[in-house]
């Protein structure tokens, strides 16, 4: 307790050696580091600017792709959203058990890409609104989904921002209702595309060059702010899990992109993240 005290107490400390030891040792006596200062390590915040914000969006999941997907996500600490097709879960168990430890995962979240996927019949899916937005409300109450982030099976449709985008028009009507039921709509500023043998058709190099072209040039659909669509199933070739990772270590070399949830996606009408809902 004594040294203790002498520590904190360096004044007290001096005078006590000069009348205990010799002035022939006391002089040497700044030798000592009974009282020397220590250093403090102070970590200092980044406040590099943020230039542009990445959203990593995977479509048509859960497939056996989805747990390579997964993987990366925890391999390379990154966040993403996967939007999910109901009919899929539910095709057994082993998708049950896995839409869980993806839903569980804190760094995925999930969004809805309808029940059906429109059993790969687009043009007749958005023939019927009210039966298109049933089979997404069907998705969001089977699958307990907590927030309103939806895409639209085969059409890159926004609604969000209080902005809208259409790419076919027979999309409209549907995104138009999903949007008046408080779902926010999102569609992608461009995707990594694969050729016919599942190979992605560009490299990361080239990804990125052609992604910071659309951010410098401001032609995404909000400036500042880019979603990439990639799709589960491209994860199972070797060469497109290797183009991906390198792809995510450019986003993470440059300290102005920061990889964000689609939650935290820029609206108008909120002051911050997306309010979650529930039923």
């Amino acid at each position: 307790m004594l040294l203790l005290w002498m520590k904190t107490n360096p004044m007290f400390t001096l005078c006590l050696l000069a009348l205990l030891v010799p002035a022939s040792v006391y002089k040497n006596c700044c030798t000592l580091e009974l009282w020397k200062p220590v250093a403090t390590q102070v970590t200092m915040a980044d406040t590099t600017p943020v230039s542009a914000h990445f959203y990593l969006s995977f479509d048509d999941g859960p497939i056996n792709a989805s747990r390579v997907v997964e993987e990366l996500v925890n391999r390379d600490s990154i966040r993403i959203n996967m939007f999910i097709i109901g009919k899929y879960v539910y095709k057994n168990d082993t998708m049950r058990a896995l839409f869980d430890s993806l839903r569980a995962n804190p760094a995925i979240e999930i969004g809805n890409h309808s029940y059906t996927h429109a059993n790969r019949h687009y043009h007749l899916f958005y023939t019927n609104t009210a039966a298109a937005v049933k089979d997404f409300e069907l998705n969001t109450d089977s699958l307990h989904l907590t927030n309103r982030l939806v895409r639209l099976p085969g059409r890159n449709m926004w609604r969000i921002n209080g902005k809208s985008r259409n790419d076919l028009e027979s999309g409209k009507p549907v995104a138009d209702s999903l949007e008046l039921l408080g779902y926010r709509v999102v569609g992608w500023d461009i995707e990594w595309q694969a050729d016919s043998c599942g190979k992605m058709t560009r490299t990361a190099d080239e990804m990125m060059t052609v992604v910071e072209s659309l951010l410098q040039a401001k032609k995404t659909f909000t400036p500042g702010h880019i979603v990439i669509l990639f799709h589960d199933v491209m994860m199972e070739l070797p060469y497109n899990y290797q183009q991906f990772r390198a792809f995510i270590e450019k986003i993470k070399a440059n300290k102005s992109y920061r990889l964000e949830h689609l939650s935290h996606y820029p609206d108008q009408r909120t002051t911050g993240p997306v309010a979650l809902y529930s039923k």
